[in-house]
């Protein structure tokens, strides 16, 4: 629901209501490469060719992802953090 109510659009995801089509499904490992990726670099320019303007990262992405956040807190010329509590980080992509 965080789309929704923060009124911003989501770059990718299988939605649970739609069919698994091919272009949902690509989208989403396009996704999944940024928070795998080692190399910073090459996760930030597919951020920007998705369009994607916010990466937020809680307990579900640093589990399913361990060391995303370090990754991306050491990449602070890729992605700013722009909000922190205990339970989630937002970075945006500079």
């Amino acid at each position: 629901f965080i789309p929704t109510f923060a009124e911003r659009r989501t770059s990718a995801g299988l939605p649970i209501s739609l069919l698994p089509v091919p272009e949902y499904q690509e989208r989403s490992r396009l996704v999944q490469a940024i928070f795998t990726s080692p190399q910073m670099q090459m996760a930030h320019a597919q951020a920007r060719r998705l369009g994607i303007e916010y990466v937020w990262g809680d307990g579900h992405e640093q589990q399913a992802y361990p060391g995303v956040t370090e990754r991306f807190d050491a990449a602070h010329q890729f992605f700013k953090p722009v909000f922190r509590n205990a339970e989630v980080v937002v970075y945006a992509v500079r």
